[in-house]
């Protein structure tokens, strides 16, 4: 079976679904210009699974590929992937100078004056980075925090900072020895813990405004606004936003997928998951599927990495399980098991715990049930019905409907009345309510079997025997 990704960023544009690619070239634009670097800092911002990462790759191919932006040298950091980032700013800059000298090469000898001012030039961004690296580590950014140690540190450091101020200068003018733009691209900051987002911000205020290299950094600014307004101490202050604005002169906000989107990509995946497992889905089916997703976007599934966790997951609850249960329900159960993981898990209390309530498909049966005191139907109560999103409860009503009066009569049928006849997960479900008599609910069928020892996760637990 054909695998789905979880959280796998996309390669090339063949694979942009959302159709991104008008934004990248916007995005390229502001970078180089001109056939030179702007120096701008972009700040690329949404919220995590949004496909920022997959926007950087189409944005590194754009302009890898394009003429008109004169081959620029892309370099890549992710901060989150250093092995020690005790010292981000060294590993930055040792990035850096590796992508310079693998675009130049090595020279044994200088064919000419370019080769000469491109060696130098590399030695002299290491220089700059090997004396502000141990530096920087010492006063990342506190924002208000610790300022009288700042100014002590400050006067005890005043001479070094003037001879970096020197190499700072040094390495803008040698700068211009590349005949081709630079663009820096900074994925996940977001992933860093606070101080580390305050050396990176410290990293980019300090490098910068070099006009020979433009960056863009993908971010959720939300995060990093926090990190920036915390103090080494732990205190809070205001300022994380207005110091982040210092630094950043553009922000763009990451395309977001509109809920047509969505929905179509989603229904897309999942029709190739059940064409794979050779399950065909019948009308009613269909129409609980329409159900499902109008509950599910864009409240429970908003993003990207949302649509691939879910179907994933569903593709691997399918293996084994295609003739016993139905398709419907193990996706509703599967969208709750990924997004609204507290109350999956509330089912399985309610299920061990054997607290039952009675929902009755018609007058007749709750009158079979006064006299019988037999229960006919498995009913969740209100309690396991408060999940995050309202969404959430929507779909699981779709599993387990509660009738809607106190006294239930035909009237009060749930649209879905399925779960009357037969629980959640048999295959055999169609849509109607088999008519019961007075001498107590009518049987299960036989061919329900939902694999129990499949199944697994405490949903599984609870549905497990619901024939009683």
């Amino acid at each position: 079976m054909q695998s789905w990704n979880i959280d796998r960023p996309i390669k090339s544009p063949e694979d942009d679904r959302l159709h991104r690619l008008p934004f990248v070239k916007h995005l390229a634009k502001r970078l180089v210009r001109d056939r030179k670097s702007t120096g701008l800092i972009i700040g690329l911002i949404g919220p995590w699974g949004c496909g920022k990462t997959s926007v950087l790759n189409l944005l590194q191919i754009e302009l890898e590929q394009n003429e008109k932006f004169n081959h620029p040298l892309i370099v890549r950091f992710n901060p989150w992937l250093v092995s020690n980032r005790d010292d981000l700013i060294g590993h930055f800059f040792l990035e850096l100078t590796r992508n310079l000298r693998e675009r130049v090469g090595r020279y044994d000898v200088y064919s000419d004056g370019s080769d000469q001012r491109k060696d130098n030039a590399i030695g002299v961004i290491a220089d700059y980075g090997a004396a502000i690296s141990p530096l920087m580590s010492v006063l990342a950014p506190r924002l208000g925090h610790g300022v009288n140690a700042l100014r002590a540190l400050a006067e005890r450091k005043r001479e070094r900072d003037g001879s970096i101020h020197l190499k700072r200068e040094r390495v803008r003018n040698a700068l211009l020895a590349f005949d081709f733009p630079i663009v820096v691209m900074i994925d996940e900051l977001d992933r860093l813990e606070d101080n580390e987002v305050r050396t990176m911000a410290q990293l980019l205020r300090s490098v910068g405004d070099f006009d020979s290299i433009s960056y863009v950094a993908a971010y959720d600014e939300e995060r990093v606004v926090e990190a920036l307004s915390s103090g080494p101490d732990g205190t809070r202050s205001d300022r994380g936003k207005a110091y982040l604005e210092k630094i950043v002169q553009i922000r763009v906000s990451t395309p977001r997928m509109t809920s047509d989107r969505i929905e179509a990509i989603f229904r897309e995946d999942f029709f190739t998951i059940l064409g794979l497992s050779g399950v065909k889905l019948e009308s009613n089916q269909i129409l609980r599927l329409g159900r499902i997703i109008q509950h599910a976007v864009p409240e429970i599934l908003s993003t990207t990495r949302d649509l691939t966790k879910v179907l994933s997951d569903y593709a691997g609850r399918l293996i084994g399980l295609e003739n016993d249960v139905d398709a419907i329900d193990l996706l509703g159960l599967t969208i709750l098991a990924n997004r609204a993981p507290e109350l999956y898990d509330r089912l399985a209390i309610y299920h061990a715990d054997r607290r039952w309530t009675v929902a009755f498909p018609n007058a007749r049966t709750a009158h079979a049930y006064i006299q019988t005191q037999k229960l006919p139907r498995h009913n969740l109560p209100g309690w396991a019905l408060s999940g995050p999103f309202s969404g959430a409860n929507a779909i699981l009503n779709e599993l387990a409907p509660q009738a809607i009066g106190g006294h239930p009569t035909r009237s009060d049928l749930h649209p879905n009345r399925a779960i009357f006849s037969a629980p959640p997960l048999c295959r055999t479900r169609t849509g109607t309510s088999t008519p019961t008599t007075q001498r107590g609910p009518e049987k299960q069928s036989a061919e329900y079997d939902p694999r129990k020892d499949i199944l697994a996760g405490a949903a599984a637990k609870f549905f497990e025997n619901l024939r009683s």
